[in-house]
C-alpha cells in the first residue's frame, strides 16, 4: 500500500482523493469470492436504492461489516486505522459492494469519511463539490471521500468494491 506525502496531506485536510495503485492484490477476487464468503459467514446483504428500474440481479449489494472476510481486507484496515488515527466508534465498519451489471447509485452523502478500495472492474465516482469531479478506479485503486461530500458511483463493469468508514474524528 502507498500514500504519498501529498495524498495523505490531502486526506488529512479533508479533502476529496484519489490514489492511483493504492495496493496491489496477491490473488484474484471475483464473484466466487463473494459467493464462498456469503456461504461461510453470516453477513447481513443489504441492495441499494440504484437509479432506474432494476431488477434482483441488476441491483448494487452491500455486504455488511466484511473487514474480517479476507487477509487483504484486514491489512488495508490496519494500514488504514494506524495511519490516519481516527477516534473509535462502533459504527467503524467496511462493507463490500457488488454489482453484477453495470449500475449507477443515487447522489447521496455520507454520515462519515468514506476510504473506498475498488476490488474488482472498474467504477467511476462523480463527487458534487464545488466543481463536478470524475474519478475512475480500477483494482487496486483508492478514493477518499469525506462526510457530507455529494457522491454516486456509476459502474463502468460489473464490480467489487470495499468501502471502509469513520464516523468518528481524525486526530493527526
Amino acid at each position: 500500500m502507498l500514500i504519498k506525502k501529498e495524498e495523505f496531506e490531502s486526506i488529512k485536510n479533508n479533502k476529496v482523493t484519489f490514489i492511483k495503485d493504492f495496493t496491489k492484490f496477491n490473488r484474484t477476487f471475483d464473484f466466487n469470492f463473494i459467493s464462498e464468503v456469503l456461504n461461510k459467514y453470516d453477513l447481513q446483504v443489504l441492495h441499494t436504492k440504484d437509479v432506474g428500474f432494476a431488477t434482483d440481479l441488476q441491483r448494487t449489494f452491500k455486504i455488511v461489516n466484511t473487514g474480517h472476510v479476507a487477509k487483504e481486507f484486514r491489512i488495508i484496515k490496519d494500514f488504514l486505522d494506524k495511519i490516519f488515527k481516527y477516534t473509535k466508534d462502533d459504527r467503524d465498519l467496511m462493507d463490500i459492494y457488488v454489482c453484477f451489471v453495470s449500475q449507477v447509485s443515487g447522489a447521496h452523502q455520507d454520515m462519515e469519511d468514506v476510504f473506498i478500495i475498488n476490488v474488482k472492474g472498474s467504477v467511476i465516482y462523480q463527487v458534487f463539490e464545488e466543481e463536478e469531479k470524475y474519478y475512475k478506479l480500477d483494482e487496486g485503486d483508492l478514493l477518499h471521500i469525506p462526510k457530507n461530500v455529494r457522491h454516486k458511483a456509476i459502474g463502468a463493469t460489473p464490480r467489487i468494491t470495499l468501502s471502509y468508514g469513520y464516523f468518528g474524528e481524525m486526530t493527526i
